[in-house]
């Protein structure tokens, strides 16, 4: 197996968290499923999604996988898709940076081989002001962890994105992963590539990577998903950025 693939497997919680969380029972077939998967020496990438049923077990997730011995870790927060609008307001983002910072120092110290991924999102960064300076965190929720395919072998980023000829990545029969990594690093730039002229977030120290802007200016019914941030209004915080940089 090359050490680019892998197996994903989710795990939400523990044992009742991960019911309330997935709403099925089960947290043991998972386990013992990637104690298997690592037992014979293939690749699994767990990740854990942040919601506020299982936001204070973040650190208890981190221990029990780097014990299970899988490759790669990743925490990242729910997404504002589906079922998942409901969920993005209710994440205390505060507590999400307090414990994703404490795992990364815990991970630093530990002599573990396992692959660390916090992902943080942009209710973070646009809220603190030191996480708003170029190059400390670059990692927002969208287009990081995975391709979703439809019945035809279309790829795109996620399944909100299928009615839209120009976001898709190619075609799982028909291009190799070059060609699809190249597409995708096309789109990515395209999207990232938008003027911000006119919009109240125009002053903003992360609109060069906002993904948001691009939406909204092309294409507003998925914008409405991406733009979370405290830029969308004016505020004291967006005021004194303004000021400082004038």
């Amino acid at each position: 197996m090359d050490e680019t693939d892998y197996i994903q497997i989710s795990l939400d919680g523990l044992k009742e968290t991960y019911k309330m969380q997935r709403g099925s029972d089960d947290f043991d077939a998972v386990i013992n499923n990637i104690k298997c998967i690592v037992q014979y020496g293939i690749n699994v990438r767990v990740n854990m999604t942040i919601t506020h049923y299982n936001l204070a077990e973040m650190i208890d997730i981190y221990e029990l996988v780097k014990a299970l011995g899988v490759t790669s870790f990743s925490i990242s927060p729910v997404y504002p898709l589906r079922r998942g609008k409901r969920l993005v307001p209710l994440v205390d983002y505060e507590k999400y940076l307090y414990f994703g910072k404490k795992i990364e120092k815990m991970h630093s110290r530990s002599k573990s081989d396992m692959n660390l991924t916090v992902i943080y999102p942009i209710e973070i960064q646009s809220k603190r002001a030191e996480y708003t300076v170029e190059n400390i965190i670059n990692q927002f929720n969208t287009d990081l962890l995975h391709w979703t395919v439809d019945g035809k072998g279309d790829i795109f980023h996620f399944m909100d994105q299928f009615s839209y000829e120009e976001l898709k990545i190619g075609n799982i029969y028909e291009n190799t992963l070059e060609e699809l990594s190249k597409k995708d690093f096309q789109i990515q730039t395209n999207l990232l590539s938008h003027s911000s002229k006119g919009l109240k977030c125009a002053n903003c120290s992360l609109v060069s990577s906002c993904p948001g802007i691009a939406y909204a200016n092309s294409y507003p019914d998925l914008a409405f998903n991406h733009r979370r941030c405290i830029f969308n209004e004016k505020t004291e915080y967006t005021r004194s950025i303004t000021e400082s940089r004038e």
